[in-house]
């Protein structure tokens, strides 16, 4: 019933949204909407950057720069419960990350600590050492308790310019736009090496986007912390990743159940205690910030899970990160990808199965029990 009731609603809202791009819903080819979609994503960038008072002369630099500091100024929730810096620095000592401090040139773990932050220390470390000393530094994660844990306001940080011909020879992937590290609530941002259509748009919802990420994995770790395993828990949540990571725990992966949890009082009430606390899950989605600034963009919000399809055509993604990602690379429509919209529309169908309290009771107990 709930898959049939989705399906239902999913082909109402697609309707719709074709509409209000002035599309006949009757007779409107995919490829006409694939489009379509993309020049409505294209009208919504150039707004913003008009209100961001990003030009089309303004430097990758620049970009990312305003970007960064429009998302945080917008944003209600920074605040995410990850690993203290002190762990995390003693553990970088005595495991130094040589190939990263050959990178940036730097001698001695102690001038590198001295001269970047743990954050930014550990989360290049990630990007260019061995998979051996990654996994191996990991191991470490095993041992950690809760009180290796606090509430810490995320931090953001953008990579040097002069740096990125470095970690780009090194193996890293410049391309990633953000590298979020969630041990520690951070978020580094790539700063692209020419501008590219649709950029301002992209550029903010990946920021907005890593910051809801990291306080879901921040929601994540303060529900495992009743747990008497909850050492082993986070290390399989930096190693395999929230969704694999919590799907072992329950069907129901974290995203959904965390959207429940947020959405539902009552259920929110049964496990709030001195340590957990409805503030600490709130999460604002790229998207809500965006729709919150201006109603433009509740056009995207509403859309985040639905696919159009007519025909033997390949089925379009209304997913706002899957258009833009589309535009940018001028992906042809057969060969579109939509994996955000996948994601979500995963998501949404769980949500619908936690609707039924006993269902969402079981799957909640998974995770609170050992």
């Amino acid at each position: 019933g709930h898959d049939l009731q989705l399906y239902s609603d999913m082909r109402g809202r697609s309707i719709e949204a074709v509409k209000m791009l002035g599309l006949d819903s009757t007779d409107t080819i995919s490829g006409e909407l694939y489009f379509a979609l993309q020049q409505k994503a294209a009208d919504d960038n150039n707004w913003l950057a008009n209100v961001l008072k990003i030009s089309s002369n303004d430097s990758p630099e620049d970009l990312v720069n305003k970007s960064l500091k429009w998302v945080i100024k917008n944003s209600k929730n920074l605040d995410v419960w990850v690993c203290k810096q002190a762990p995390i620095k003693n553990l970088l000592k005595k495991q130094p990350p040589k190939i990263l401090m050959k990178t940036l040139g730097l001698r001695s773990v102690d001038s590198m600590l001295k001269r970047n932050t743990v954050a930014e220390v550990l989360t290049l470390a990630y990007e260019v050492e061995t998979e051996e000393w990654v996994a191996k530094f990991r191991q470490n994660y095993k041992k950690f308790k809760i009180n290796n844990f606090d509430q810490e306001r995320i931090s953001f940080g953008v990579v040097e310019k002069d740096r990125i011909p470095k970690l780009e020879k090194s193996g890293v992937n410049v391309t990633k736009l953000v590298l979020p590290n969630y041990e520690l609530g951070s978020v580094m941002v790539i700063p692209p090496k020419t501008r590219f259509p649709l950029d301002v748009l992209a550029i903010v919802a990946v920021i907005a986007e890593s910051l809801a990420d990291m306080r879901k994995h921040g929601a994540y770790c303060r529900m495992l912390s009743v747990r008497k395993d909850f050492g082993q828990r986070f290390y399989e949540l930096t190693t395999k990743g929230i969704l694999s990571a919590s799907t072992n725990i329950s069907e129901i992966g974290w995203n959904s159940v965390h959207k429940h949890l947020v959405g539902n009082e009552d259920f929110m009430s049964q496990i709030e205690q001195p340590y957990i606390s409805h503030d600490e899950f709130v999460t604002t989605s790229a998207l809500r910030l965006l729709a919150e600034h201006d109603k433009r963009f509740e056009f995207w919000e509403n859309l985040e899970y639905v696919f159009y399809h007519n025909g033997s055509q390949a089925p379009v993604s209304f997913n706002l990160i899957d258009v833009v990602t589309n535009t940018t690379n001028r992906t042809p429509h057969h060969h579109a990808k939509n994996t955000y919209g996948k994601n979500r529309l995963w998501e949404e169908l769980w949500l619908r199965y936690l609707s039924n309290d006993k269902v969402a009771e079981d799957i909640i107990d998974k995770f609170l029990q050992n």
